[in-house]
């Protein structure tokens, strides 16, 4: 100490060598060594953490929107499953909660809060949470595993397979029960009103049961799919609508969607003499108005195919249209006739309950659907709807100047090219973008570029949009150095290079990922009494080649 009051420039003591007065064992070159040697271990122990992080990212791409952190802090938790929906929440922002429940092999063994807690490891995922308490559940049970890549590429995989579940059920109720009133979706949802305070285990079951016996397809399905669906039928209505170039039908069509719209609106203004603090409530409030500002763009469109000389499917105001389009086919299918007694009504409660054996009930031969794939199309561009759960948000009106701006990025991404936005600030460019990542089911990541980014942290955001196939949002790309500027502009050079590259390959893994289901060259089906008709033949001219690639979006602000 007397050395350094005496010297505040401490590393002069490290020149100190053996006999001189103050010598120590840890001076001189003896501890200049030791500190070379402990910055070198420190360096090859973040280096290889660094290197493990990137091996956990290659597995789920994700991951590399996370610090690392982030990562290593999600890493020391392996127990309990329930401590990570935090960062489920980074990396799906349409999920606010998921629902856990204990296993089949192990529901014998838990039976109390203690054990729960005892055996949280156990827990499996069998639903998610959105915003305004939209409940949607899982398809299969995402296992639990102290893998995190696995855990999280089973959630996307079961998640994206009940988002398009959801779909074509909500597209066979929306065809088979188009008849019904909407007006009776305030009944429906004045019933699940009734029992909203149940704080017992039978009423919150009773009230469960009502939310599965929803009649109304508005109630029943995640708001995604409704609109989707409602997209889809206004696409094919039209579509078979301009092939007869009748402009009658065409006609009856707009009359539709004005009856549509008053009818929306009825629902609207009695949903909004009712308490909009509960959730049904709000999220039916929230769907409403997004269905009325999508009738209303379907109503512009209609407008004006009317006023030309002529209509016809290959026309420009019609291909500049972003549409929802999915094939189906109608068949026959063989289900149980059985009436809903007081005996059978506890399996409403009771989602475990197993029905009586030895009950014998009627066939009925009925009708149902099978449906094709999902696609976004627009200007003959042909992209797969990516079912990424979105939840519940209010949608960007659209406009003519929007039209545009989603024509020009459309146009962009099929050419593997980088989407630029520019105007103003606070004129809607952000919601444009996330509004056209919504429309195709993608998930978009944000990226807010300031002068404190680095170049690596850059690199490792568009490294995870690329194998992972998100759209990566470049926000305010003019607060960036120049500098930086070039080197992105580098790489992402490369990425679109290699795209190219990709889509003159034949045979490869994107060809494969765009066949159709029903290409009936590659399927044979068996005819029986559930498919008496033939296999649903789509055309190739229906399919265009369709890759799961990554787009980069670039908003500049004036």
């Amino acid at each position: 100490m007397k050395s350094v009051v005496g010297d505040p420039k401490v590393l002069s003591i490290l020149n100190k060598r053996v006999g001189q007065k103050n010598r120590r064992h840890l001076q001189g070159d003896v501890l200049r060594e030791r500190f070379e040697s402990m910055i070198q271990d420190q360096d090859d122990i973040i280096k290889d953490l660094r290197e493990h992080l990137n091996q956990i990212r290659d597995r789920f791409p994700r991951l590399y929107f996370m610090s690392d952190d982030d990562l290593i802090v999600l890493l020391t938790i392996t127990r309990d499953k329930r401590a990570w929906v935090p960062y489920v929440k980074k990396l799906f922002p349409g999920i606010t909660a998921l629902r856990f429940d204990v296993p089949n092999s192990a529901a014998a063994t838990i039976k109390t809060m203690l054990d729960m807690h005892l055996h949280s490891h156990k827990l499996e995922v069998i639903g998610i949470k959105g915003h305004h308490g939209e409940s949607t559940p899982l398809i299969s049970a995402v296992e639990s595993t102290n893998d995190i890549a696995d855990w999280f590429r089973c959630l996307e995989q079961n998640l994206k397979s009940s988002m398009g579940n959801f779909l074509q059920m909500c597209m066979e109720a929306r065809l088979s029960k188009d008849g019904i009133a909407p007006e009776k979706i305030l009944e429906e949802l004045s019933v699940l009103e009734e029992t909203k305070e149940s704080k017992s285990k039978e009423e919150s079951q009773l009230k469960n049961a009502v939310m599965r016996s929803f009649q109304h397809w508005l109630l029943r399905f995640p708001a995604q799919s409704v609109l989707v669906a409602e997209a889809i039928n206004w696409e094919r209505n039209v579509g078979q609508t301009l092939e007869k170039e009748d402009k009658g039908c065409l006609l009856k069509i707009k009359e539709s969607l004005d009856i549509k719209i008053q009818q929306y609106m009825t629902i609207l203004n009695g949903n909004s003499a009712g308490n909009l603090s509960f959730d049904p409530r709000s999220r039916l409030q929230l769907l409403l108005k997004n269905l009325i500002a999508l009738t209303i763009h379907q109503q512009r469109i209609t407008e004006g195919l009317l006023s030309l000389p002529s209509i016809s499917k290959r026309c420009f105001e019609w291909e500049s249209v972003l549409k929802h389009q999915m094939i189906w086919q109608q068949v026959l299918c063989a289900k149980p006739s059985r009436k809903l007694t007081n005996s059978n009504f506890p399996s409403l409660i009771d989602s475990k309950s197993k029905p009586a054996l030895g009950v014998r009930s009627s066939i009925k031969v009925t009708s149902s659907y099978v449906f094709g794939e999902c696609t976004v199309q627009q200007m003959g561009n042909v992209f797969n709807y990516n079912h990424e759960y979105i939840g519940p948000s209010l949608r960007a009106v659209c406009t003519p100047l929007t039209d545009r701006c989603q024509l020009g990025l459309t146009m962009a991404i099929k050419r593997f090219q980088c989407g630029s936005v520019i105007g103003p600030t606070a004129t809607g460019k952000t919601e444009l973008i996330h509004d056209l990542g919504q429309s195709m089911g993608r998930h978009v990541f944000s990226f807010t570029s300031c002068h404190a980014n680095s170049m690596q942290h850059i690199i490792q955001v568009l490294k995870g949009a690329v194998k992972s196939g998100s759209w990566f949002l470049f926000e305010d790309v003019d607060n960036v150095p120049q500098g930086f500027l070039s080197v992105l502009a580098q790489q992402l050079n490369f990425v679109l290079s290699a795209y190219k590259a990709l889509s003159n390959t034949k045979c490869s893994q994107y060809d494969l990922r765009g066949t159709s289901k029903f290409d009936k060259s590659k399927l044979v089906r068996r005819n029986s009494l559930t498919t008496l008709h033939s296999s649903l033949q789509i055309p190739d001219s229906e399919f265009c080649e369709s890759y799961t690639t990554s787009s980069a979006i670039i908003k500049v602000s004036l």
